[in-house]
């Protein structure tokens, strides 16, 4: 299965050290179901959705897939903490609407989840 978005650019979604390495074969290591699901909160709020910006220079590098050199999993690992999260398995994304504060996004997930 071939996986993609109209919405994101792959840099968009993965660590500079992914990208780096594996380019637009990044689009591989993410659970379809977490690009379907960013892809239909974009398509229905009409609105544009940030993850990460690295690309443009941005301070914004660790919000969609993680590797094992980003910043936040290597701390977990020195400090000998075991690191469960979705996000090196490709399941999980952080992200912002453009207009919208944490609270008003999650209301309308909520509101809009049947």
């Amino acid at each position: 299965m071939t996986i993609d978005s109209p919405y994101f650019d792959i840099q968009e979604l993965v660590c500079q050290h992914v990208y780096d390495k594996y380019g637009l074969f990044s689009w591989n290591f993410f659970d379809p179901r977490l690009i379907i699901t960013l892809n239909t909160i974009r398509d229905r709020i009409g609105k544009p959705i940030y993850v990460n910006d690295w690309q443009i220079h941005g301070d914004k590098s660790q919000r969609g897939l993680r590797c094992p050199q980003c910043e936040i999993v290597k701390d977990y690992f020195e400090k000998g903490i075991l690191y469960m999260s979705g996000h090196p398995l490709g399941k999980a994304a952080d992200f912002e609407v453009q207009g919208l504060v944490a609270e008003e996004m999650r209301l309308w997930i909520v509101a809009k989840q049947n």
